[in-house]
């Protein structure tokens, strides 16, 4: 039953536009917790919110999922997300893992992100990129 109530859960996720997030509801546990490097929010409502404001700000999303395993109640899948910044139209891409953790009735209870902020997304912003560069090869074992 989990691996088929995650695999729903998923699609629904592949197939998300701003005019089906209501149909999330059906897959969220009541007190659904919802993290990722931006967000740590609680509630069908504020995990709705946060899949708003992505629309909101990216525009032309795909959202490719691959490998999913599952163990007891909980899951993991990878991901890759596909877009353009609304306002400029600059191609963004992310790649990460998501954690689900599903209730005693197959819903979601936990959806836990995993991806990196830092490389994929704050590097590519002008002035904090080149400060990130700087301290990544300030850090990196290659320097020793």
């Amino acid at each position: 039953m989990t691996r088929d109530r995650a695999a729903a859960y998923i699609a629904c996720l592949e197939a998300l536009t701003p005019e089906r997030l209501p149909e999330l509801s059906a897959y969220l546990a009541p007190q659904v917790r919802f993290v990722d490097p931006f967000n740590d929010v609680a509630g069908r409502e504020p995990v709705i919110r946060v899949f708003t404001k992505m629309f909101e700000d990216i525009t032309d999303i795909e959202f490719a999922t691959r490998d999913l395993a599952c163990s007891g109640s909980v899951c993991f899948f990878a991901w890759t997300l596909r877009g353009r910044l609304r306002g400029s139209g600059k191609p963004i891409a992310f790649e990460g893992v998501t954690e689900l953790r599903l209730d005693a009735e197959g819903r979601v209870a936990a959806h836990i992100d995993h991806w990196d902020a830092a490389g994929q997304l704050y590097a590519k912003l002008p002035v904090l990129g080149l400060l990130m560069d700087r301290l990544r090869r300030w850090i990196s074992a290659e320097r020793a």
